[in-house]
């Protein structure tokens, strides 16, 4: 484990990879979420849907993942950061049992590919499988995944991917920190 995965988490974090800058303390949450909530606004604009109402994604999944692996791969490049052009996504086989645990997918890291929890939510597949392929990329922790898995959304030009980015991002901060 340690050879194949375990030494990732000692990889340097995301803050230091990107040349981040801490925020200001004085920046409010409440106006960043309500400034992502117009930004989920606009996108939702853009997004087809079904008769109910409900926000149609990407079908073909092998075709989100061809998509969301060029984009990573554009945005660890542009970082001089390596890119791991490998791993193709799965169909978790006891999706029934980790969907009632609210687990949405998961990176296995002996086999190398980044697996979903099937059937995901629509607006939530498209974050979850950048999520899991930046697992693959050599992002140990959790929030590094998810920031490396948001870049990768807002890296492309689809509506629907970018929308799950902002939808999870939006989800996360009214959560609050646990």
């Amino acid at each position: 484990f340690l050879i194949l995965w375990g030494l990732n988490y000692s990889r340097l974090q995301p803050e230091m990879l990107f040349q981040l800058t801490p925020p200001r303390e004085s920046e409010d949450t409440k106006a960043l979420i309500e400034n992502i909530g117009r930004r989920l606004d606009e996108l939702r604009g853009e997004l087809s849907q079904d008769d109910r109402g409900v926000a149609l994604m990407p079908g073909d999944l092998s075709a989100l993942d061809a998509q969301l692996r060029q984009s990573q791969a554009d945005l660890l490049a542009a970082q001089e950061l390596p890119v791991v052009d490998a791993g193709r996504v799965k169909k978790f086989e006891s999706s029934p049992l980790l969907l009632r645990w609210g687990v949405s997918g998961m990176y296995g890291p002996f086999t190398g590919e980044p697996q979903l929890v099937l059937p995901a939510a629509p607006t939530q597949l498209p974050f979850t499988l950048a999520h899991e392929r930046a697992h693959l990329s050599g992002f140990a922790w959790e929030e590094a995944a998810s920031f490396v898995g948001l870049l990768t959304c807002w890296n492309t030009n689809d509506p629907r991917v970018q929308y799950s980015a902002w939808l999870s991002l939006w989800i996360s901060l009214r959560r609050g920190p646990e």
